[in-house]
């Protein structure tokens, strides 16, 4: 080659020879050879499964779609299975402090009703007992009036026997010193009573006309 340009014996380059035209045709070579490999796979996949590869690619691009989507619903009904499970434990927690408080209450109002129940049998034992002490008083009046009653009887029986004594005396010493006897009432009035006062004073009266 000579400074103005190629010599004249010398051979021009060709396209391929330049790098250009190197950088052009190899991935035109590679994609042909991937074309080549994928037509083989396909074609072995083909044999080995009878499925077409298309329809096999899109029927597992089918399943992975529905797979994400199943593990999207998965985990949507996770979140809200968590969500509901905080619900109901807040509402079981809130009805477990509801029923504490109805029982608590509850309790509260049988504890009144009891202590009520037993004041109230309390009183009742009470005057129970008091009309208990009043009747058993009122029996010992009654056998206290009756033993005075048939001690005044018993009393008033030996003083009538003592009165028909003294009678019985004076009348005797009367008849024995000439005196006469004045005769009582044969028919005295039914209500009407001597006193012991008077039959002791009359025969003191005839003994000192005795004497």
């Amino acid at each position: 080659m000579s400074e103005n340009g190629p010599s004249s014996g010398a051979a021009a380059p060709t396209p391929a020879d330049t790098p250009k035209n190197k950088s052009r045709s190899a991935p035109l070579g590679s994609r042909r050879r991937a074309a080549r490999k994928l037509n083989q796979d396909k074609t072995r996949f083909e044999e080995r499964t009878g499925q077409c590869m298309v329809a096999a690619s899109a029927e597992d691009n089918t399943r992975r779609a529905i797979e994400r989507g199943s593990l999207t619903v998965v985990e949507r009904t996770l979140e809200e299975t968590k969500e509901e499970l905080v619900k109901s434990r807040k509402m079981r927690k809130r009805a477990r402090q509801a029923s504490c408080s109805m029982a608590m209450e509850s309790a509260r109002e049988k504890d009144e009703e009891l202590k009520w129940e037993w004041a109230r049998r309390q009183q009742a034992e009470q005057k129970n007992q008091q009309a208990k002490r009043e009747k058993e008083a009122a029996a010992a009046g009654r056998r206290q009036a009756e033993e005075r009653v048939r001690a005044m009887s018993r009393e008033l029986t030996g003083l009538k026997d003592s009165v028909k004594s003294l009678r019985n005396t004076n009348a005797t010493l009367l008849e024995d010193a000439g005196i006469p006897i004045v005769a009582d009432d044969p028919h005295p009035e039914k209500d009407s009573t001597r006193s012991l006062e008077d039959e002791l004073l009359l025969l003191g009266c005839g003994m000192r006309h005795v004497v």
